[in-house]
């Protein structure tokens, strides 16, 4: 994810500058990396820089950047995780 591009999926493997690597853009996700904050069950997966950044929907409503037309909300978590991986997620499609 990014903080200046809207983001249209969650990278599912790592890998080189150069070289191809799985997306998932939309449906069930078990691999999104977070920013280290606790997630709860219904938070908004909102894009920061590389990372995923949990946003109660009100958090995301009031701060402008993060909805409309150039949203940078691209999924939800289904459940509260409390480490850095958030393993039960749906992504929005956005293509």
């Amino acid at each position: 994810t990014a903080t200046t591009i809207p983001p249209i999926g969650v990278a599912a493997e790592t890998a080189a500058d150069g070289e191809w690597l799985e997306v998932v853009v939309s449906g069930f996700c078990d691999c999104v990396t977070n920013d280290g904050t606790d997630v709860v069950a219904g938070d908004m997966l909102v894009g920061g820089a590389g990372v995923a950044i949990p946003y109660t929907l009100v958090e995301a409503e009031t701060d402008a950047t993060h909805v409309g037309f150039q949203s940078q909300i691209f999924g939800q978590s289904l459940v509260a995780e409390t480490s850095t991986t958030c393993d039960t997620c749906i992504i929005y499609k956005r293509i």
